[in-house]
């Protein structure tokens, strides 16, 4: 959104992708559930409850209470997978930020984009599993600007930019974290020597 109304240099993002929230939450939770031992029956069931909280809630634009107000049956699912609280947050964010992202167009802003993108994500990043989603946010962005993105894997890293060796480690170590913190590991140092190179040959 940004690099479509400025000129700037160059853009970085890292864990993310153009989908919108309600399909990003729908695939990252299916990949978490089987990832972390339920089968494909129970997935699918719970996946069946999510959705009804995302249809309801990003989709249709309720807010969190009222949707909770007329569906108390999965209040327990808006707590345990969507980290509500009772107030107006929806995965941790103000649920107006987060419809208003729902309703945006990525591919609209990719398209009038002028700028070096540099896409890199952790093959050990829980919070986006979705590889194909970020291949396809690069490929694209190089249909419009042919040679602009630049994608860079970043085996063993996970979504805070350390490397905890795999996808299996990333969730034993979500699963041990106490709600509301995070384990704090060091940064892992091809995060900046990637960035610096990169931001290095847009100078040169």
């Amino acid at each position: 959104l940004l690099a479509s109304r400025n000129n700037v240099k160059g853009v970085i993002v890292y864990g993310t992708c153009s989908a919108t929230p309600s399909d990003y939450l729908s695939s990252n939770i299916k990949t978490n559930l089987l990832n972390t031992g339920y089968n494909h029956g129970q997935t699918a069931d719970i996946l069946k409850e999510c959705q009804k909280v995302i249809n309801g809630i990003l989709v249709e634009k309720q807010s969190p209470s009222d949707f909770a107000a007329t569906n108390q049956e999965l209040i327990p699912v808006m707590r345990k997978y969507f980290k509500w609280n009772g107030d107006e947050n929806f995965m941790g964010q103000n649920i107006a930020y987060l419809q208003s992202l729902e309703q945006m167009n990525s591919w609209r802003y990719l398209s009038l984009m002028d700028t070096k993108l540099l896409v890199l994500h952790g093959s050990a990043d829980i919070k986006m599993t979705d590889k194909n989603s970020v291949n396809e946010m690069v490929e694209v962005y190089n249909f419009y600007r042919p040679g602009a993105a630049t994608l860079i894997e970043l085996p063993g890293l996970d979504h805070n930019f350390a490397n905890v060796g795999s996808l299996k480690k990333s969730y034993e170590l979500e699963k041990h974290t106490i709600p509301g913190k995070t384990i704090s590991l060091p940064v892992d140092d091809v995060v900046i020597s990637s960035i610096s190179d990169w931001i290095n040959q847009l100078n040169a």
